[in-house]
């Protein structure tokens, strides 16, 4: 017989997106882990069809659940404010984050709630690709190298420094490339087909990535390494930075550098003056200047004080 999905179900599953792990979930939400996990099974067989792919580094949407989550973040938002309880926390901001920094923004904005106490909220989503699907559903959105074909504005927030990995079974196994020309003798996994630039000193050199593993996402990228089975190109360094201490990645040719991406925070023209949004982009630039990996802004890029209207 059929059951309709309910409001905890569907509660489960956007937070398990949105924290990428069930063990954050159920931390956020206040259940048993087990719970949660049970909630998403009866959603999936509700709905008939996949949500969410799940392996040891935690969880992610599959082609459906992205294709599930904006409406369930919708119906959640409805419920939420017919039954709020707290009527004077009126302040909203809609983020979105590139895949490749959610977890990191994640605990950022957290904390940023917590701080603020109940002057404003923050209702955060991640996205894959260049751009959000839908730019103008959100007051900010975090991205990652290229800017929309829109106009709207984009404030410097720093970049983010890149290297190239492999699990320490393959570098005993396989051997690590002692230079970047040796590279595509090497089995590798990035997200694209592309021109690295990569820096030593004064020598620069450019690499063609023709990765035999295609991936969709840094997580993905970061599993396929961990997995040892091929060289793993361009991950996030802020992202593995646990796995190189515990030696379970090596870094594949430190003494070269990756073009660091930029990242930038972008606004529509007309929330320039919202104080809310401003508080929380200082507020992403603090942070983003404490954490390894991420590289403060550097004097060729705009100040904060000069925005780019793209």
């Amino acid at each position: 017989m059929y059951k309709r999905p309910t409001i905890i179900q569907w509660r489960c599953f956007v937070e398990a997106v949105l924290k990428g792990s069930m063990l954050q979930a159920s931390q956020s939400l206040g259940m048993e882990v087990s719970e949660v996990s049970q909630q998403i099974k009866a959603l999936e067989e509700a709905l008939g069809e996949p949500l969410l792919e799940r392996s040891r580094r935690g969880v992610r949407p599959t082609w459906a659940g992205q294709r599930r989550l904006r409406n369930a973040v919708g119906l959640l938002k409805t419920v939420d404010q017919v039954f709020r309880k707290d009527p004077k926390k009126e302040t909203k901001v809609r983020i979105a984050v590139h895949e490749s920094l959610n977890r990191l923004f994640l605990d950022w904005i957290g904390r940023f709630e917590k701080e603020i106490g109940i002057g404003g909220s923050v209702e955060m989503v991640q996205f894959v690709g260049n751009v959000p699907d839908d730019i103008w559903s959100y007051d900010l959105f975090i991205c990652v190298g290229v800017l929309p074909n829109e106009r709207v504005i984009a404030k410097p927030l720093g970049r983010m420094e890149r290297i190239i990995c492999a699990s320490s079974d393959f570098a005993k196994t396989q051997g690590l490339p002692q230079r970047p020309e040796l590279l595509s003798g090497y089995f590798s996994a990035a997200m694209k087909d592309y021109v690295e630039l990569l820096t030593s000193g004064k020598q620069k050199i450019g690499l063609k990535v023709n990765p035999q593993i295609l991936v969709n996402s840094t997580s993905s990228l970061i599993d396929t390494a961990l997995l040892g089975q091929s060289l793993a190109i361009g991950i996030p360094t802020w992202a593995v930075i646990e796995e190189i201490k515990e030696g379970r990645l090596v870094r594949v040719l430190p003494e070269w550098e990756l073009e660091p991406s930029k990242v930038w925070v972008v606004s529509k023209p007309h929330d320039a003056e919202n104080n809310f949004s401003k508080k929380l982009y200082l507020y992403f630039l603090e942070q983003w200047r404490k954490e390894p990996g991420l590289l403060a802004l550097s004097e060729k890029i705009l100040s904060p004080a000069e925005p780019d209207y793209h």
